[in-house]
């Protein structure tokens, strides 16, 4: 598995979260977004974008499993309902750059961090989350050539 190690800034977001199973919550979450941003003419003002789960979906139930989107932009619109200003930490991650669709990630998180993650010596910095930046659009290029950096918080 290619792991580099690199850090990442810290990141001003505007965040909205659901709650549910991450299949079924996260392209909620982001076609809501999306569709809130392109309404106000800011779709194509950000300057990054990122997702996360809060919870393991092997350790919590579905039902309670919490899932971030977020982007950045130049300004915080202040006007989208349920979305919030929220920071995100950076710092030292390990970063895997995953080729294809999203449903990959199900495999390649957990063998990040079940088989790399120990092999490499490092220990996961579990007070950040686990981001996932998504590099390009889904819309505009092949699904076997959607780019997300998978992140892995690094302690120390």
């Amino acid at each position: 598995m290619d792991v580099r190690l690199e850090s990442l800034p810290r990141v001003e977001v505007l965040a909205t979260v659901g709650l549910g199973a991450y299949a079924q919550t996260a392209p909620a979450l982001w076609h809501d977004l999306w569709e809130a941003l392109r309404g106000r003419g800011l779709a194509e003002s950000t300057t990054g974008v990122y997702g996360f789960g809060m919870d393991h979906p092997g350790h919590t139930p579905a039902p309670l499993c919490r899932y971030v989107a977020a982007v950045s932009l130049p300004e915080m619109p202040t006007d989208i309902p349920g979305a919030f200003e929220l920071t995100l930490p950076g710092g030292r991650y390990a970063i895997h750059r995953m080729r294809g669709p999203y449903i990959q990630m199900r495999e390649v998180f957990p063998k990040l961090h079940d088989e790399w993650l120990p092999a490499s010596g490092h220990v996961a910095d579990i007070m950040r989350p686990f981001l996932e930046i998504y590099l390009n659009d889904p819309k505009t290029v092949d699904e076997g050539d959607i780019l997300t950096d998978l992140c892995i918080p690094i302690a120390g």
